[in-house]
């Protein structure tokens, strides 16, 4: 009884954990209004509002490395400076900060 126990109380714990990462189809998703980035513009509100949401729902250890793969796969494969990308996003009028260093050398796997 005590091993189903403790089976329950791992898959508990690992579905939460699941739950708690993000997807790079939401990433991409949720960032469709921060084409204009893509192109060398300025953030939209929209695209503030998209970020914002996003890096808050990277809230673990593991959402936010999740986070980090996935802006360096959809960025970084453009050949855009990703370190101008953060600047950008995190000057007014977004002041959205991305909790990470952001470069296409960025370890991922080491974000906390």
């Amino acid at each position: 009884m005590a091993v189903k126990l403790a089976c329950v109380v791992l898959m508990c714990m690992f579905a939460g954990a699941l739950a708690q990462t993000i997807s790079c189809g939401q990433v991409m998703a949720n960032l469709l209004p921060c084409v204009s980035l893509v192109t060398g513009g300025a953030p939209t509100a929209a695209c503030c509002r998209a970020l914002n949401s996003t890096v808050a729902q990277a809230s673990t250890t593991a959402g936010r490395q999740q986070l980090c793969s996935c802006l360096k796969a959809a960025f970084g494969g453009l050949n855009l400076n990703l370190a101008d990308l953060k600047a950008k996003v995190a000057a007014p009028p977004c002041g959205v900060e991305i909790p990470f260093d952001l470069t296409t050398k960025t370890n991922c796997s080491l974000v906390q």
